[in-house]
């Protein structure tokens, strides 16, 4: 959600009421961190997708020297936006990113405050 939504959203509301984050984790309410933090997201580059593909229909076929016909470019040109979306991923290195494999776009994160309790289920504590 962009910046100027959020504020419209909290210039709508009457009054002076606190704003709280819901973690439906644990079915409680948290207080909002006063920090915002900087926080990368990536997505694959939809040429390093489609040499990506191409690369396994080689591996698959056993032909190296293979090329992807205008069609399964048209396809893999409509499928691009439905499999690769924007996402955190810790093993994207800036080496890929310089290289174009992969774009890199910066959000600023909303966290909450930690509340200092605890929940549980069945795989155990859950501190928050």
């Amino acid at each position: 959600m962009r910046k100027s939504k959020v504020i419209e959203m909290l210039e709508s509301i009457k009054g002076n009421p606190e704003i709280k984050l819901w973690n439906g984790m644990v079915g409680d309410w948290m207080d909002i961190s006063p920090e915002l933090v900087p926080f990368d997201l990536v997505k694959m580059t939809k040429a390093y997708y489609i040499e990506s593909c191409r690369l396994e229909r080689c591996r698959d076929e056993k032909n190296w020297d293979y090329q992807h016909t205008p069609e399964e470019l048209a396809e893999l040109e409509k499928l691009y936006p439905k499999v690769n979306k924007w996402e955190y991923n810790q093993y994207v290195t800036q080496k890929r990113i310089d290289d174009k494999s992969y774009d890199k776009k910066t959000v600023l994160i909303l966290q909450a405050k930690v509340k200092g309790e605890t929940a549980y289920d069945r795989l155990g504590d859950i501190s928050y």
